[in-house]
């Protein structure tokens, strides 16, 4: 089954591109909640915390001023301190997973913006090669040669309209999740933020038409393991090193966008197995 070809029917694409985005938001409110309630859990520790830390005191105050024997008086102290030993280890599991949830939402964001810059960068590319051949064409003299009306329909609605504001909206968002990956007096985990991957470039199998379209058509990112072109509702793999990103509904049998994180067979395989080898160093 092929895709849409971006050049003559750029108005479907971008109304296909778009009811991909439909479901993106009710993704991210998912996420965003997800992170909420790890905000409400976090405070309700910290209150217990200082609680405790409070009762601490009194303690102290009373081995102070009390006649009973230090034993005695501090025989409740080991028990509190187990207690918020316990509470700072669940703020720092919460914390830790913010994180994962944030990171999680920007590369749902990215995979949206990095598909479109992949199919933009096809269009300039084949537009050049177009150009290029007609500048070179005896024909392109004549003066009866009209405009192609292929440029003129790319550039209103992908090229000005999408794709410069798609790179702006990612720099945006990686500045947002970096700047809130601390949380004061807890230690969180450290983690570099993983470049984005390049789209990789496959040939196509040869197609028929001019040379421009065929030149053009070499350098269109396959995706899925059917290893094809981009085209009606496709998911993302949230697994960092996916050998395929994006996946056709029908190839991984999906009929409607899956809610929260989503793997592909061969990532969740490469999970498991790293799980299976974790269990045995520690029974080592």
């Amino acid at each position: 089954m092929e895709g849409l070809d971006i050049r003559h029917d750029s108005n479907l694409y971008l109304q296909e591109y778009i009811s991909t985005l439909e479901n993106l938001p009710s993704e991210i409110q998912y996420h965003w909640a997800e992170i909420q309630k790890r905000n409400e859990q976090l405070e309700e520790l910290e209150r217990h915390i200082h609680s405790r830390d409070n009762n601490l005191s009194k303690i102290h105050r009373q081995v102070m001023n009390s006649t009973e024997t230090k034993a005695d008086a501090l025989k409740n102290e080991p028990i509190i301190i187990r207690k918020i030993k316990r509470d700072y280890d669940r703020i720092q599991v919460l914390a830790d997973e913010k994180v994962q949830i944030a990171e999680q939402a920007l590369k749902l964001l990215d995979r949206h913006l990095r598909r479109l810059d992949n199919d933009l960068d096809k269009v300039h590319d084949d537009n050049r090669n177009e150009s290029r051949n007609e500048s070179r064409s005896p024909q392109s003299m004549m003066p009866t040669r009209q405009a192609s009306p292929i440029n003129t329909t790319l550039k209103l609605p992908l090229a000005e309209m999408i794709g410069e504001g798609s790179q702006r909206k990612r720099r945006r968002a990686n500045s947002h999740i970096s700047s809130g990956r601390s949380t004061p007096s807890i230690r969180t985990r450290s983690r570099e933020t993983t470049p984005s991957r390049g789209p990789r470039r496959q040939h196509a199998p040869p197609r028929h038409g001019n040379d421009s379209d065929s030149q053009g058509e070499s350098d269109e990112p396959l995706y899925c393991i059917c290893q094809q072109v981009s085209y009606g509702a496709m998911v993302a793999c949230d697994g960092e090193n996916c050998p395929h990103e994006w996946f056709h509904y029908d190839c991984v049998g999906l009929t409607a966008p899956p809610k929260g994180a989503w793997y592909c067979e061969h990532c969740l395989a490469e999970m498991q197995e790293k799980k299976v080898k974790k269990l045995k160093r520690k029974k080592d």
